[in-house]
């Protein structure tokens, strides 16, 4: 049994005085009795059910004693074992327990591994067991064949030896198409790897596409040259050769904006090409004089400063070039660079279309 306590109606919280909840400030504190269940409100400090008070413990029950545990009984005498006298052994043998059937399966094993062994056939020697041999150890009860041994267990191929094979065989399969392609085609392997190197700029030269079109310009056939190189510089984007001479078709069909992005792209190309510097430098020298006699020579300063550029790029590219060293010092003697211009300079006239 417990005291009344004094307990919040609104949180559950017990305080030791009356008053307001300290915890929730929602309510007074009320007296509770919790000896029932569930718990009873009071009006007052005093349960009149079970008795209990406000602040009153009640008295706690005197705990009971222990009994002592009862003493161990005496164990009572054991009585004497007599050994029962032995048998007297017989005269005679016993006779050996009858042996155990043998299973068809135990025969067989032992066939089969009779054969192995290289065996006569028939029967395998000691079948069937001798009554009269003992049993071996461990096998109570009669005869048993033998134990087979079991051989190494041969592993299987590994994983790295199938993989290698794999790759082999896609090598493999990978040049026999190739060859294939190449045979419909109807060329050699020589030309088309040279082909397809070219292309892709590991093998250096002159592709022969490229080579059919300038034949075509020298010989006067501007359509098949046209042709001829536009498909070359689309299908070998590593190189410039094809966009010079398309250049120059289109100088001659007057369009020189159009021959001037041509020059840009191929120098873009072949960053280390004579040609394609110096007609770039011809192009813009030649613009610079037209400019020139149209407008004024201050109005050409830009052009042959690019001309100049470009010039020099062309003779570190290739220094013996006297054509392109001669326009130089034309534009040098141009942009007012007197004593830079060598005597061995052309008569400075705008660059011929070739």
């Amino acid at each position: 049994m417990s005291a009344v306590v004094l307990r919040c109606p609104n949180c559950g919280t017990t305080r030791a005085a009356p008053g307001e909840c300290e915890a929730c400030h929602e309510a007074e504190v009320r007296y509770y009795c919790p000896n029932h269940a569930p718990g009873r409100w009071l009006d007052g400090p005093a349960c009149g059910a079970c008795g209990a008070r406000f602040g009153v413990e009640p008295p706690r029950p005197a705990p009971r004693p222990t009994p002592s545990p009862a003493p161990p009984r005496p164990a009572p005498p054991r009585p004497e074992r007599t050994r029962p006298p032995r048998p007297a052994p017989a005269a005679s043998r016993t006779e050996p327990p009858p042996p155990r059937a043998a299973r068809p399966e135990d025969l067989l094993d032992e066939l089969l591994r009779g054969a192995r062994g290289g065996s006569s056939g028939g029967a395998p020697a000691g079948w069937p067991p001798d009554a009269s041999a003992p049993s071996p150890p461990g096998r109570a009860g009669g005869w048993l064949p033998p134990r087979r041994e079991r051989g190494a267990r041969r592993g299987g191929p590994s994983v790295v030896g199938c993989l290698v094979r794999l790759v082999v065989v896609l090598v493999l399969l990978a040049v026999l198409a190739v060859a294939a392609l190449v045979a419909l085609a109807g060329g050699s392997l020589r030309t088309w790897v040279i082909d397809f190197g070219q292309s892709t700029g590991v093998v250096e030269g002159v592709p022969a596409q490229t080579e059919r079109g300038i034949a075509a310009y020298e010989a006067g056939d501007y359509t098949t040259a046209e042709r001829e190189l536009r498909e070359a510089a689309q299908a070998y984007p590593r190189s410039g050769l094809a966009l010079v001479y398309l250049a120059r078709l289109e100088e001659r069909a007057g369009d020189d904006q159009q021959a001037r992005d041509l020059l840009h792209e191929a120098v873009a190309r072949e960053p280390t090409s004579a040609l394609a510097h110096r007609t770039l430098a011809d192009h813009y020298y030649t613009a610079a004089r037209r400019r020139s006699a149209a407008e004024s020579p201050e109005a050409a300063r830009p052009e042959l400063l690019r001309a100049r550029e470009h010039y020099e790029h062309a003779l570190a590219a290739a220094p013996g070039d006297q054509l392109a060293r001669g326009y130089h010092e034309c534009v040098l003697a141009l942009l007012g660079d007197e004593a830079a211009a060598a005597a061995s300079r052309p008569d400075c006239a705008p660059v011929e279309a070739r």
